[in-house]
């Protein structure tokens, strides 16, 4: 096979896997729905994760790195995970959530899905 033809089918194969996370993360924005103010919410928080002196958790994240992290979640077969742990944190969708120490405990709570 020529040179040209390998370096083709991996574009190709790179479109492809890039369409299916441009997909996932489409799926992520309208996922969830909203939890209506009356009914109890248990946030889930880890006793692992890191924390300061106040007891407030240190890592941060941004809003791509948990997006991409969910997203390969939720493509791997873990759609349920990635909801409700949007659920936990009161989130319909995850661009509702914008503090970057939100973010962070999310990032550590994903890291967890699926193993």
């Amino acid at each position: 096979m020529s040179k040209t033809k390998e370096a083709k089918l991996a574009l190709e194969d790179f479109i492809r896997a890039a369409r299916d996370t441009l997909d996932a993360l489409e799926e992520l924005t309208g996922l969830c729905p909203s939890v209506d103010e009356d009914e109890d919410v248990i946030e889930s928080r880890d006793s692992s994760l890191p924390v300061g002196e106040t007891g407030i958790p240190t890592q941060t994240a941004t809003l791509e790195e948990v997006r991409f992290l969910l997203a390969e979640k939720a493509r791997t077969g873990f759609r349920a995970e990635v909801k409700a742990l949007l659920t936990a944190h009161g989130a319909k969708q995850l661009s509702d959530i914008t503090d970057p120490v939100e973010l962070g405990v999310m990032l550590a709570e994903a890291e967890k899905i699926g193993g």
